[in-house]
């Protein structure tokens, strides 16, 4: 693991300010002792980097709506690949956040449930997002290269995984394909573009044309299916 710089153990002060009393504005958050240059800064940089997200407007004596932030399902996942108090403390989190109309869709659109499964479910999708989580973090930590991109990490991980562990790696994605919907479907995708990929490259007509017949299919009911 890359040593933890003050900016970033900053940044998760503040997201974790987040969290613990959010939805917050960035002047309420400021009341917490610090300066509020700072944590506008801050809030500007995680929310450029999708780690929060505005969750609602509110009217103002100024005329300017205050801005209410709330945490990301992705800025979860990025804190926690670093900072262990997040994944300890996802029960919490989760139950804290999940009444909050953006975080259920954000929950939604990067694990795949419906809105019915995640609320009759609840200890079901906890548990299957903590073992994601972790699958992040061993996704996250195996890459040593400074210069791979943020989103790109995940997929540069689990490829080194698979070679570092073919055995642990197969069992996490069996798991993960079997419990996380949205996890099976972008594997499929993955797979199906592969062996279209192979099929173009060794002549096999045939078996292209019905890859990419289901490839799009898979395409499409990934983008519909939230």
């Amino acid at each position: 693991m890359m040593e933890i710089s003050q900016s970033e153990r900053l940044d998760l002060e503040i997201f974790e300010l987040i969290l613990t009393r959010g939805p917050i504005t960035v002047y309420s958050a400021s009341k917490s002792g610090i300066p509020l240059p700072t944590i506008h800064r801050h809030f500007k940089q995680m929310e450029k980097e999708e780690e929060i997200a505005i969750y609602r407007k509110e009217p103002h004596q100024s005329g300017n709506p205050k801005k209410l932030y709330g945490p990301t399902i992705m800025g979860i996942l990025g804190f926690s690949a670093e900072f262990e108090s997040i994944r300890k403390n996802f029960d919490s989190i989760f139950e804290k956040w999940i009444n909050e109309k953006p975080f259920l869709k954000d929950m939604k659109y990067v694990f795949g449930y419906s809105e019915d499964f995640i609320k009759q479910n609840p200890r079901e999708v906890i548990q299957n997002c903590k073992k994601f989580m972790r699958f992040y973090k061993d996704a996250f930590d195996v890459v040593e290269d400074e210069k791979v991109l943020e989103e790109n990490i995940l997929d540069v991980g689990c490829l080194l995984l698979g070679k570092k562990n073919p055995k642990k790696y197969y069992e996490m994605t069996k798991e993960l394909y079997e419990k996380i919907p949205s996890f099976q479907k972008n594997f499929n995708l993955f797979m199906l573009g592969m062996l279209a990929i192979f099929g173009s490259i060794h002549g096999r007509k045939d078996l292209e044309k019905i890859l990419y017949q289901n490839f799009d299919a898979q395409e499409k009911a990934v983008k519909t299916a939230i």
